[in-house]
């Protein structure tokens, strides 16, 4: 079993490279299992995998370094029940200190295994935060970006097809400079040759006898990595927008933006904002992150329905009850507008808790 570890900031992509690299993989005649992770309980992206039908475990309430053993089992309840041959663990966006705390422990207690460590960053993004120039976030969360990168064995710059020319060649200049040393891919994950040049990288790093050695283990302030967590408010909510005709999924459509509108309008940066609709025979995805600026330009689509569930993660820098009156206010004026009914389900607002890992072992 070749055991793939994902990370990177929120809304750096990881989740659609999976997807995409799942697709190459099973094409190869591989089996694949995913292992989602988050410090709510209710998670988009396995709702998304799920949808297509691959194997996925969940670590909820908390990042693989404090759930360690959740991690473990998810592992193993994927090889018992699934016989992947690849496994993709994809950490919190928040989280870091990924070797000492997941990669170490790992190659401790299965001394045989080796782990592969992926940080994804956001091509439009990445620039102004290693250059330490203001931008979306307070420094504390630009300090976990950085220790994000600074870890990776692969560094994977992604979301490249949204950049032009000189901009292109700004972001390679930038990441050769900073990480000279370290396996750089500039990839757009919507690219089926893209993503498996990643994974052919991947499989010969994966197949070298590289010394584990050559990997540091990261010098890090926990109290700085906390504050920087606890600047970000989550909000995930699950929720029914039902209809007296079968235009629900315009209405769902309408509160997605509205949504989305009123977070920006008050300028809070996005971590991640992200929706996953799910009806009887529909099921869809919607992103929203920091560098993104314009509302989600959706096209009228043939399937009608008088119901259709949404389930909500945010992830902003703001007061959690800052977001709940941010998803009321949303709800009120899409019931207004479009004569709908959106009632909401375990709704969940908070802050993540002081990073306390499992195991932390610098060797």
């Amino acid at each position: 079993m070749q055991l793939y570890l994902i990370g990177g900031f929120l809304g750096s992509g990881k989740s659609t490279a999976i997807k995409q690299a799942a697709d190459i993989l099973s094409d190869r005649g591989l089996r694949v299992g995913v292992v989602t992770n988050d410090q709510g309980a209710q998670l988009v992206d396995s709702n998304y995998f799920k949808s297509f039908n691959l194997p996925t475990r969940e670590v909820v309430d908390g990042c693989f370094c404090c759930n360690y053993d959740d991690l473990d089992e998810s592992i193993n309840s994927l090889l018992q029940k699934n016989q992947p041959d690849v496994i993709f663990a994809e950490s919190v966006g928040s989280c870091t200190d990924i070797v000492s705390t997941v990669v170490n422990p790992f190659k401790k207690f299965y001394p045989s295994q080796k782990v592969q460590v992926s940080v994804f960053a956001d091509a439009r993004i990445l620039p102004v935060l290693i250059k330490d120039e203001s931008y979306f976030f307070e420094d504390e969360i630009h300090y976990i970006y950085e220790k994000q990168l600074e870890e990776a064995d692969l560094l994977v710059v992604n979301k490249i097809d949204l950049l032009e020319g000189e901009d292109i060649e700004n972001v390679q200049s930038i990441v050769q400079q900073r990480y000279p040393q370290k396996q750089v891919v500039f990839q757009n994950s919507l690219s089926r040759e893209d993503v498996e040049a990643w994974l052919d990288l991947l499989e010969e790093d994966y197949a070298s006898d590289r010394p584990e050695g050559e990997r540091k283990a990261l010098d890090i302030d926990y109290d700085t990595y906390g504050k920087g967590e606890a600047l970000l408010g989550w909000l995930d909510a699950e929720l029914v927008v039902e209809t007296d005709g079968e235009s629900a999924l315009d209405s769902t459509f309408q509160l997605i933006n509205m949504l989305y509108g009123n977070i920006s309008h008050k300028e809070l940066p996005i971590g991640h904002l992200k929706f996953f609709l799910d009806g009887e025979d529909y099921k869809r995805k919607i992103s929203f992150t920091a560098s993104d600026q314009e509302k989600f330009d959706y096209e009228e689509e043939d399937y009608k329905t008088g119901r259709m569930n949404l389930l909500i993660n945010a992830r902003v820098q703001a007061e959690p009850e800052e977001l709940r009156n941010i998803l009321d206010e949303a709800v009120e004026k899409v019931e207004e507008s479009d004569g709908c009914e959106v009632h909401m389900h375990n709704i969940a607002c908070f802050r993540p808790d002081y990073p306390t890992p499992t195991h932390r072992m610098t060797s």
